[in-house]
């Protein structure tokens, strides 16, 4: 069973090693697949992951059920039905032309030529003459079909044929002319690449391609039409009769040639042909094929086992160094005459490669036999503890040759590990390769080395840890030293690094005292530090020692300022007041610390506490410490990592953060762009959206929609690209990425823009920009500037007057990109506070006021952005569909974040609401024991405008 190439969107969370498994209709055991491949997924440069073709072909597993594709943790991504297999009493297959695998046939569509079949009961063919004809070769019965059919063969037939079992006649296969003609399609080129795997597409060198169909040829030339598509949106069709006129086909009998060399762009791409009946297709599955001019590829050799010792190569010319998508486990070499040497070391597949030209992406991978072990998971450091090795698991992967590997340390026998169906899967706790390390005492560092065939290599590396038991330090405060005994009564190779943790200060920075490549008895190093508490910790080769905490614990000076320091958190705490700045980061550890002992009792002041830290404090703590403490905390601190935010939840609504258009004034001659901003973040200075640009100096010359992409590249300039949609989209502009544009060019010269729906620009538009020159010099600033294109800079000036961007988008009849799509409101609760008369009059005093002062602000500011949001969700009946207890946690969320940044405005907006501090804390306290969802989305709403307003980056 052949799973198809897959294509997966960018939200998909794939990177490497997942894979794709078999489970029955009620299996949800994802963890007991009964059969499961693996998988490398590849990203395409339109953001989406190529899976490339997976074939099962083992003897076990489920006859129906789902296809489930899973990530290195186990996690569904996507889950698949298996259509249901070929029941005819005859089946027929046609063989792909790299011979892959077979797609299935009905008995009308079988002509003359090669086919595979399978019958529940052994099947005679005979001619017109009744005589017998052999099958080329019986076959076994291909799994999963094995279940219905109990004999395949492969046979080569000229029609009519009748197909018997015993003396009974089950089928006559004759030429129809009702029926399409699906003749076996062969693509054929003196310069297609040779040696290439099954599992990938035909490349070739060149256009002059010639598909071929050994019969039918009449029908189709009479009925058919040749469909092409390239990956990068170019599109072409014929009917066959006219190719014919045109020299393009050629009939001969039965056979059928289509020369494609003159219908087929001289450039790289990666095509889908099809033939097709009025509308309908008449082959099952596309032909696909690539083309790369030029290209010249010297495959390994195919009899050769390969080993990371012996790593696979391949030289590729014709190509540049940028056209090759690098990946870990593979090296790239530059050669004499412009050769690529492509080696990889990552064997855990076939070696693969993708090739990249603008908008197409070409696969390529060559099938050589191979075996690859490694560990999981990967370690981080270049070599592992024993105690780390107990917690790894071994695993390996080779061709059908190698049945066995050996593992061995240096002067030892080695032990022997066999694979079954090619794999070899061990927990090594558990295995007899920790007692081969773990007995190999005395020694510093112990190598496992493997072997397949005569190969042998370095798997990994064991360093054992010195005991540090008696270890315990000393400070010397009139010399500044510290004077560190490590006990050891023999010196200690590896890479020591002595460093000092502050006790007073628990977020400042590891200070460094000096590093060291012997361990001794003692060292004497050098620490001028300030008055405090300092815990020592040592690291070696990568990892940190365990210590005698109470015997490396010293101090610097008196414990008055650290008193002090403390007593100072503590009054702050017991009074419930707001939380100093530079106390915040000693606050939440003090109650992570509870919260992870299952001892954090939040009470109203304390929940008051918490929502107003600064996302400062919280930077330095892992999520899931936060998630633990608060939920609210870990929702603050995810909406600083604004890549990380941008990958989960995409860009915010540009109009959130903008008023009005923006200006790009590029820095060469200061032309002027205006945009029309749809997404935006970081202040509008990242963002997306479409301009009406001019690409002449006559002010009637007409206006291009064009789509314009912006990022920051310094305090006060943007870095800007820009291209021409192939179609103007149908009001919705945040569809539109670079990927499905044509790029600007910039003029070197006169500094403007131009471009056109082409790859190779007009010779109209060449010739506007020679500027008293041989040639024009333009360069698309899609393209970095290393490879031939422009970075093109520009000032970013936001419009503080003119219509408002929601008013522009009604205008040009433009979908407006909503907010509660970005961060949608929870689902609305059975018991609402809202219930709650003396709760409803504080939270509604509250969002009328926060309302009130956010639109007599500047719009440009942060509370000019809280004024648009919820003027988009006023009222009960609102065009996004926000509820009123969903806009009162907004904007109790706002009031709460402005506490943490502007304190003096956060009393004036609760006394303006006529809110206390303490009825603050029990709105707060009510809403985190009622809903608490809606506290968090009020808070990370709030957050967000924070973080993005375009105040914090004027």
């Amino acid at each position: 069973m052949r799973v198809q190439t897959s294509l997966y969107p960018l939200r998909v969370n794939l990177k490497v090693n997942r894979s794709l498994g078999l489970v029955d209709d009620a299996g949800d055991d994802l963890l007991r697949l009964q059969i499961s491949e693996a998988v490398n997924p590849w990203r395409m440069q339109s953001g989406e992951r190529l899976i490339d073709d997976v074939v099962f072909a083992e003897p076990d597993g489920p006859l129906s059920g789902r296809l489930v594709l899973l990530t290195d943790m186990d996690e569904e991504v996507e889950r698949l039905a298996i259509p249901p297999h070929p029941a005819d009493n005859v089946q027929f297959f046609r063989l792909t032309q790299q011979g892959a695998y077979g797609i299935p046939v009905s008995s009308a569509q079988v002509g003359e030529g090669v086919w595979l079949v399978c019958g529940e009961r052994p099947l005679t063919f005979l001619d017109e003459e009744g005589e017998e004809i052999e099958p080329d070769e019986v076959l076994p019965v291909p799994y999963p079909l094995n279940g219905r059919y109990q004999w395949a063969a492969q046979v080569n037939l000229t029609l009519p044929v009748t197909v018997t079992v015993g003396n009974k006649e089950l089928l006559s296969l004759v030429e129809s002319s009702s029926q399409p003609a699906i003749g076996r399609p062969l693509l054929s080129d003196s310069q297609q690449i040779q040696g290439l795997s099954r599992l990938v597409q035909p490349t070739f060198a060149s256009t002059d391609i010639t598909m071929t169909f050994e019969y039918g040829g009449e029908r189709l030339l009479k009925q058919a039409s040749l469909w092409l598509q390239g990956q990068d949106g170019w599109r072409w069709q014929r009917p066959l009769a006219e190719l014919q006129q045109q020299g393009a086909v050629t009939w001969a009998g039965a056979k059928l040639q289509i020369h494609l060399g003159e219908l087929l762009p001289k450039r790289p791409n990666f095509y889908a042909a099809e033939l097709r009946f009025s509308l309908q297709p008449v082959l099952p599955v596309p032909l696909q094929f690539a083309v790369v001019p030029g290209l010249v590829a010297v495959p390994p050799v195919e009899r050769q086992l390969y080993t990371p010792a012996t790593p696979p190569q391949v030289i590729l010319q014709g190509i540049t160094e940028t056209n090759v998508v690098r990946r870990d486990g593979m090296a790239v070499a530059l050669l004499s005459g412009d050769q690529q040497q492509i080696a990889w070391t990552d064997l855990r597949h076939e070696p693969r490669l993708l090739l990249r030209f603008d908008q197409v992406d070409i696969p390529l991978a060559w099938s050589v036999p191979h075996f690859m072990a490694w560990l999981e998971p990967k370690p981080d450091k270049p070599f592992l503890t024993l105690e780390e090795l107990q917690r790894t698991t071994l695993q390996a992967i080779g061709s059908s040759s190698v049945t066995e590997f050996t593992l061995f340390l240096s002067g030892q026998r080695g032990r022997h590990f066999p694979l079954k169906r090619g794999r070899y899967r061990s927990f090594i706790g558990h295995s007899q390769l920790y007692d081969m390390v773990r007995l190999r005492g005395g020694e510093q560092a112990v190598e496992v080395k493997a072997q397949v065939g005569s190969d042998v290599w370095t798997l990994f590396t064991v360093r054992q840890r010195p005991s540090l038991t008696q270890a315990f330090v000393e400070y010397d405060e009139a010399e500044k030293m510290v004077l560190f005994h490590t006990g050891l009564t023999e010196d200690w190779r590896g890479n020591g690094r002595f460093v000092a943790e502050s006790l007073t200060n628990p977020f400042a920075p590891l200070i460094e005292f000096a590093q060291r490549d012997v361990l001794k008895d003692l060292h004497i190093l050098s620490a001028p530090l300030p008055s405090g508490a300092y815990l020592f910790r040592l690291e070696l080769d990568g990892a940190w020692l365990p210590l005698p905490e109470t015997a490396v614990r010293f101090t610097v000076g008196e414990d008055s300022d650290e008193l002090i320091y403390a007593q100072q958190l503590v009054q702050e705490i017991r009074q419930g007041q707001l939380i100093s700045h530079s106390l915040a980061e000693d606050f939440v550890l003090w109650w992570a610390e509870l919260a992870e002992a299952d001892e954090a009792a939040l009470t109203p002041s304390t929940l008051f506490q918490l929502a107003t830290v600064p996302a400062k404090a919280v930077e330095n703590f892992g999520v899931n410490h936060l998630q633990k403490l608060w939920s609210p905390l870990a929702a603050l601190q995810t909406v600083q990592d604004g890549v990380q935010w941008l990958e989960t939840h995409g860009y915010l609504p540009a109009w959130v953060l903008l008023p009005h258009t923006i200006t790009l004034k590029t820095t060469e001659r200061n032309f002027q762009l205006r945009v029309y901003p749809m997404q935006a973040m970081e202040g509008g200075r990242k963002g997306r959206g479409y301009g009406r640009w001019r690409f002449s100096n006559g002010e009637d010359s007409p206006k291009t929609a064009v789509f314009v992409e912006w990022r920051i590249f310094s305090t006060m300039q943007v870095q800007v690209e820009a291209g021409i949609p192939d179609e103007v989209p149908d009001g919705d502009w945040t569809a539109v990425t670079l990927d499905d544009v044509y790029g600007l060019h910039f003029c070197s010269r006169c500094g403007r823009l131009t471009g056109a729906k082409a790859f190779t620009l007009p010779d109209d538009i060449l010739q506007a920009h020679f500027h008293a020159q041989a040639t024009a010099d333009l360069r698309d600033i899609t393209v970095s500037p290393e490879y031939g294109g422009h970075r093109l800079l520009a000032d970013y000036i936001p419009e503080r007057r003119g219509e408002p961007l929601l008013d522009i988008y009604e205008t040009y009849e433009v979908i407006c990109p909503m907010a509660i799509t970005h961060l949608p409101e929870p689902p609305l609760p059975a018991q609402n506070i809202l219930n709650h008369p003396e709760r409803r009059v504080q939270l509604l005093a509250l969002l009328r006021e926060v309302r009130r002062y956010a639109t007599d602000s500047e719009p440009l500011s942060f509370w000019g952005s809280v004024a648009r949001l919820l003027s988009q969700w006023q009222g009960e009946q609102n065009v996004e569909g926000v509820s009123v207890l969903g806009q009162t946690a907004v904007a109790l969320g706002i009031l709460l974040r402005t506490a943490a940044y502007q304190p003096n405005l956060f009393d004036k907006l609760r006394k303006e609401a006529n809110l206390a501090e303490m009825d603050v804390r029990g709105l707060l306290a009510d809403l985190n024991q009622i809903v608490p969802e809606y506290v968090q989305w009020g808070l990370t709403w709030a957050e967000l405008l924070y973080r993005h307003s375009y105040t914090r980056f004027a």
